[in-house]
């Protein structure tokens, strides 16, 4: 308290108007007003609308890649991956499919995974990693980022 009494009472008077609005408020959005339930007619228009604007794009698959590992032991390691990748654009489909740039994407998944152990493409983050790499790599050969998704269909390391 302040000591002065006209002060501690308007205290007194705006922390119980500030107690007050907040229970009203909690009191009117918890047992008054209730959310509207969605009307499922409408749903389902705005979901077909949706659907119809939206552009499924199939990207470029690359199937059973077998990929000699470093190891550090004398026993051959490898892996085995089948990769899907899914560009930003539909356009980029065909660059990627090309017979000029589809070596060179494989090459790259080779040097890279090459470059990586296999302790490494064996966790989590090694995987991350590797998908990341792959991204990278991938958009500076096309100078522009031309990578939206990378999925690992296939990814065994033996």
């Amino acid at each position: 308290m302040t000591g002065n009494n006209v002060l501690d009472k308007i205290i007194l008077i705006l922390a119980l108007l500030a107690t007050v609005a907040a229970a009203g408020v909690h009191v009117y959005t918890n047992m008054i007003f209730s959310r509207p339930s969605p009307i499922e007619e409408i749903e389902r228009r705005k979901f077909e609308k949706e659907l119809a604007t939206h552009e499924i794009i199939q990207g470029l698959a690359i199937e059973d890649m077998i990929i000699n590992l470093r190891g550090e032991t004398k026993r051959l390691r490898f892996l085995n991956l089948t990769v899907n990748i899914v560009p930003f654009e539909k356009n980029d489909v065909e660059l990627f499919g090309d017979n000029t740039n589809r070596p060179y994407i494989q090459d790259m998944i080779i040097r890279l995974a090459g470059d990586m152990s296999p302790e490494d493409l064996n966790s989590i983050s090694g995987k991350l990693i590797f998908e990341d790499k792959i991204k990278t790599a991938i958009d500076d050969y096309f100078k522009r980022p031309a990578v939206k998704e990378i999925f690992f269909t296939k990814f065994v390391v033996q």
